[in-house]
């Protein structure tokens, strides 16, 4: 077989139809356009968080527009009304309770002596042992 002369090959595009179909509701109800949202999305201010930082700015002065801070003093009228019953004196504490300990173990103690008496058959070939090795 033979080479195609006649053929050049170009890049893809996509061909989707162009329809302007929304599918939410959400422009409608977007409190106002952020910058980020405008325009293509850019990959290098997506990893360099720069879209935070412009996102954290507008949201700061949409905060300071929407909540303007208030001048006058707010009383907390919960927090001086929970004031005036408080008491003075405090409540008494309960008593300590006695540990529970059974009748079959009233003269056994809580801490067990680890250490071996000076008499025990046990360890007594520990002793033959040093004996014979000093001499």
């Amino acid at each position: 077989m033979g080479r195609m002369g006649g053929m050049k090959w170009e890049k893809s595009t996509s061909c989707r139809p162009i329809h302007n179909i929304i599918s939410s509701d959400f422009p409608k109800y977007n409190p106002q356009p952020w910058k980020f949202m405008e325009g293509k999305s850019r990959i290098g201010w997506l990893l360099s968080y720069e879209y935070q930082r412009m996102w954290l700015e507008e949201r700061e002065a949409w905060k300071k527009r929407m909540y303007p801070e208030n001048t006058t003093v707010n009383v907390d009228i919960v927090k001086s009304y929970v004031l005036t019953f408080k008491n003075n004196h405090q409540a008494p504490k309960p008593e300590k309770k006695k540990a529970f300990k059974m009748k079959k173990f009233e003269g056994v103690g809580s801490k067990t002596e680890n250490k071996r008496p000076a008499n025990d058959k046990a360890m007594d070939f520990e002793k033959t042992a040093k004996k014979e090795n000093s001499k």
